[in-house]
């Protein structure tokens, strides 16, 4: 008995701005993408961490930018794993992230939610090589929303967070609902509007997500310079973009 095989150039599907143009691919997706490892570089460069997960966070953005450009420009399965795969790289690197941030002294939550995640993102690689693309979606959509429960409770936690900082998180995700609602309504509304196409809805979740998450980095990265060098932290700016910096 032989085993299933996928050529990785084998076609995957395609967004709903290939409809536009004759190629099949999406430039302006393709383009985009490049926005989310610009976002990676931004982070490794102006926020110096004292937080190895923050800065694998950084690389694997890096890194799913690169392999979303490619994905949408040959709609190769390959290419598009490499895509999910990266996702599930950023969403690991977030969790422990945060959960250093929040159960760092109690046993029984920190070994209860390292468990729980351990098995989510297990379900989320399997959907993932299955290739069940809704479902990965869902399942991606839901660690997006953990995240604000995160953002609350770590809130709660450090009542001394500054409020520009705390501002900031919220505002990532803001930026994140907004990536999402784009993306939901353009793709399940391509085939009955032909006028989603030119909404680039896509495209806006690849900006509006990865500078969401970058807003949301800003808190622990705040947190971890405070507690290492018990200075006074200030929030600089680099092409409108804030940055940590003491």
């Amino acid at each position: 008995m032989s085993l299933f095989h996928i050529e990785f150039d084998k076609y995957d599907h395609d967004f709903c701005e290939a409809s536009i143009y004759n190629t099949g691919s999406e430039y302006i997706n393709s383009l985009s993408a490049l926005f989310i490892s610009f976002i990676g570089i931004f982070g490794l460069y102006y926020n110096t961490d004292y937080c190895l997960n923050i800065s694998m966070l950084y690389y694997s953005l890096i890194i799913n930018g690169i392999t979303s450009c490619i994905y949408h420009h040959t709609h190769y399965i390959g290419w598009g794993l490499l895509d999910r795969y990266s996702m599930i790289y950023i969403s690991t690197y977030c969790y422990n992230i945060f959960l250093s941030l929040l159960f760092s002294n109690n046993a029984f939550f920190t070994h209860l939610s390292r468990l729980s995640i351990v098995i989510y993102l297990t379900i989320l690689s399997t959907v993932a090589g299955l290739h069940q693309e809704l479902m990965f979606n869902n399942l991606f959509g839901f660690f997006l929303f953990t995240i604000l429960l995160f953002l609350i409770t770590l809130r709660m936690i450090h009542s001394n967070l500054p409020k520009i900082i705390f501002y900031y998180g919220l505002k990532g995700i803001a930026l994140i609902s907004v990536a999402g609602i784009s993306w939901i309504i353009t793709e399940n509304l391509c085939n009955k509007y032909s006028i989603m196409k030119y909404l680039f809805g896509h495209a806006i979740w690849h900006i509006a997500v990865s500078l969401g998450g970058y807003y949301i980095s800003l808190i622990p990265i705040y947190l971890s310079k405070k507690a290492i060098l018990h200075s006074i932290i200030t929030i600089k700016y680099k092409y409108n973009i804030p940055y940590i910096s003491e």
